[in-house]
C-alpha cells in the first residue's frame, strides 16, 4: 500500500497506520513498508503515529485505487 520514513537511525517499524472510521490497522516493517489487504478503493483518513519520542501524529486523507501504489510517495512523520 504505501512507505513511510522516519529520521536516519530511527526504526519504521515502530509506526503504527490506521484507518480512520475503520477497523484497518497496520504496522510497518523494518523497511517502512505498509498494507492492508481488503481495503475498499476511495478518499481514507489514515493516521501515522509512533511509539518513538520527537514525531508528531500525521493524520491526512489518501486516495486507494486497486492495484496502484499510492500517489503520495513516501510518507515523512512530522517532527515536534
Amino acid at each position: 500500500m504505501g512507505a513511510v520514513e522516519l529520521r536516519p537511525g530511527d526504526d519504521p517499524h515502530s509506526v503504527r497506520v490506521q484507518v480512520l472510521g475503520s477497523g484497518f490497522i497496520s504496522q510497518a516493517d523494518a523497511s517502512g513498508s505498509f498494507g492492508m489487504t481488503g481495503m475498499p478503493d476511495g478518499k481514507l483518513r489514515v493516521r501515522f503515529s509512533t511509539t518513538l519520542p520527537g514525531y508528531k501524529i500525521l493524520e491526512t486523507k489518501l486516495e486507494l485505487i486497486s492495484g496502484r501504489p499510492l500517489s503520495t510517495g513516501t510518507i515523512h512523520l512530522p517532527d515536534l
